[in-house]
């Protein structure tokens, strides 16, 4: 075999390869390929970061972080047989939830429950939670620890559920017979109705002790309305110090 046909050979062989090589990739790509999607663990189509942002799932939504309990549930009794719980959550996320269910673990000295109290609530974005059971019918004596199960988030973005303006003044404690009654003004700073506005109060004695909590609810408050509440609360063995009452206040649209 001549020299120039053995160069001929080899250069027709690399075309074909080449050529062939390009046909089966162009196939591949065309038919076989994988579309982007927002699982692929690549930045592409118009996401904002990897798997979302632009079509995917907002990215807030996607990198959420864990609500904390920023306070553990602490048993306030008011008797022997019957008493309120207090705790607070911190949500850290730019997103709220709209609904999300609690449920609080009564267990005995020997750490075999006893009762669990359960309710539903929400939480804004960036913001600390303080949730008021109140009242809870258990024996005191009874109780060894207090657990918090915090479970079924229903998140939003906050373009959708952002914490309204609320305010509170002129807030008063005072004793009154076995009670402690706790009035105020509840303010709707908003040009929005709010369908329901949570007012909780917790009581302290002198010694800076919590002694006693419990809540109430204003319904339908109207755009820059401004409307009294009173809350209710058993008096204590201890000394009530009247000045030192803590008033959290929120609500829904």
């Amino acid at each position: 075999m001549s020299s120039k046909r053995l160069i001929k050979q080899i250069i027709y062989g690399f075309f074909y390869l080449v050529f062939f090589s390009g046909l089966g990739y162009g196939i591949y790509f065309l038919v076989f390929r994988a579309s982007p999607t927002c699982f692929d663990n690549r930045q592409n189509q118009d996401e904002t970061a990897v798997d979302c942002g632009g079509s995917c799932v907002s990215c807030a939504l996607k990198n959420l972080s864990p609500v904390e309990i920023f306070l553990q549930p602490k048993f306030l009794n008011a008797d022997l047989e019957s008493g309120s719980a207090y705790f607070q959550l911190k949500n850290s996320n730019s997103v709220g939830a709209d609904h999300f269910s609690y449920y609080l673990d009564f267990y005995d000295v020997q750490d075999g429950l006893i009762d669990t109290v359960s309710g539903t609530s929400f939480v804004y974005p960036r913001s600390i939670k303080t949730i008021v059971e109140a009242p809870i019918r258990i024996n005191f004596e009874n109780i060894g620890r207090v657990g918090l199960r915090i479970e079924d988030f229903n998140w939003r973005l906050a373009e959708e559920f952002s914490q309204p303006d609320l305010r509170s003044r002129a807030v008063k404690s005072e004793i009154i017979k076995d009670q402690i009654r706790v009035t105020g003004l509840a303010l709707n700073n908003n040009s929005f109705k709010l369908s329901a506005v949570n007012i909780a109060a917790v009581i302290f004695s002198k010694s800076g002790r919590e002694v006693a909590a419990s809540k109430t609810v204003i319904k339908d408050l109207d755009p820059f309305e401004e409307r009294a509440f009173t809350v209710l609360l058993p008096k204590a063995g201890d000394p009530i110090d009247t000045s030192a009452t803590l008033i959290f206040v929120d609500g829904l649209r």
